[in-house]
């Protein structure tokens, strides 16, 4: 960790992204241990997907909320649909804001 820059990306869980639930309290127990042991922001990512989804991750203690994969998606079906792809992921994304409020 004293060699690391920019910020720790911490997976959730192991498996395929999207296919099981996070444990909360082991992330809850590991995040805190990474923030006792560096000062880099925490990103939480890996099968998040939904506002609820980035709220736990604040609530956890993680200082950021990666949801690559369901953003890719979100693109991947305005495409396939004839639809704007920057319009898709800016609704996407203002409906993630609504849990980081809520956090």
């Amino acid at each position: 960790l004293q060699q690391s820059g920019g910020f720790i990306y911490l997976v959730s869980h192991f498996g395929r992204s999207g296919s099981a639930a996070p444990q909360p309290l082991q992330l809850r127990h590991e995040i805190a241990r990474l923030k006792a042991e560096s000062r880099l922001p925490i990103a939480l990512g890996f099968g998040l997907k939904s506002a609820a989804d980035v709220a736990a991750v604040f609530e956890l203690g993680a200082d950021m909320a990666i949801v690559g994969s369901r953003a890719c998606a979100v693109v991947a079906d305005a495409l396939a649909q004839g639809q704007s792809a920057t319009g898709a992921l800016g609704k996407y994304i203002n409906l993630l804001h609504q849990g980081e409020k809520h956090a």
